[in-house]
């Protein structure tokens, strides 16, 4: 065989391996490349899977410390209803013994009252008798002095 055709053969043997070659590697490459992407795909699914876990996990904490939030909210304003409502009656307890107290007086006062008109009348009552009396007197005394009382 001759020297030439070896070189032939053996260059295009050598090219016909490096183009196999080639496209094994790029086969191999694109195999390989696939595999990285699924794999990268798979781990972002698991990450986007645990970020809604973690989400919902965080969401319910959340939920959970507003309803205790709220719940603290309303018994401290109910506590605080039930003490204004307290100090209401307190005050409203207060007013009606003051509104008592003061019905007594008036009352005292009332009767205190109608003691003195009756007092008053009985005193004008007298001073007309009086009146009358002093005057009987004295015509009595112009009948027996025989003068009246502008001589």
């Amino acid at each position: 065989m001759d020297p030439i055709v070896t070189i032939v053969i053996v260059v295009v043997a050598a090219v016909l391996v490096g183009t196999i070659a080639f496209f094994m590697g790029i086969k191999y490459r694109k195999k390989v490349g696939e595999a990285q992407i699924g794999a990268a795909e798979t781990k972002a699914r698991e990450i986007v899977d645990d970020a809604l876990k973690t989400a919902e996990a965080k969401k319910r904490e959340v939920l959970l410390e507003a309803k205790e939030e709220a719940m603290k909210v309303k018994n401290d304003l109910e506590l605080e209803v039930r003490e204004r409502r307290a100090e209401v009656q307190r005050q409203e307890k207060r007013v009606v013994q003051k509104e008592e107290v003061l019905d007594r007086k008036v009352e005292g006062l009332e009767r205190k009252e109608n003691q003195l008109s009756r007092k008053m009348e009985e005193l004008d009552r007298k001073n007309k008798e009086i009146s009358k009396f002093h005057e009987q007197q004295l015509q009595e005394l112009e009948r027996i002095s025989g003068l009246t009382s502008d001589q």
